[in-house]
């Protein structure tokens, strides 16, 4: 994948087009973790600790996405950081 991706050796042998699509799945999965937990007809908003109560769900989430990509492609889950630089990276 280059020198900037985040997994240099993987016993998985994914194209680069699978990766896009492995990082936008967890990319989508987060914010759709995010939105179902932050909705306000959410049972876990309408408790009194909101913040103490969503922050641990949302840990829990994104280290279950981790697990899942990180063997895979890094999980670089965040497009704005892990996709710009290596989209110039592959044609500077």
């Amino acid at each position: 994948f280059g020198l900037y991706w985040s997994v240099t050796s993987s016993h998985w042998e994914i194209s680069g087009l699978q990766a896009v699509f492995v990082e936008a799945y967890g990319t989508a999965f987060f914010a759709f973790c995010y939105f179902a937990i932050t909705h306000p007809k959410s049972t876990i908003t309408t408790s009194t600790s909101t913040t103490a109560s969503i922050a641990p769900i949302l840990g829990v989430a994104l280290a279950a996405i981790t697990m899942g990509l990180g063997p895979l492609t890094g999980a670089g889950i965040n497009p704005a950081r892990s996709l710009g630089p290596k989209l110039v990276l592959v044609f500077a």
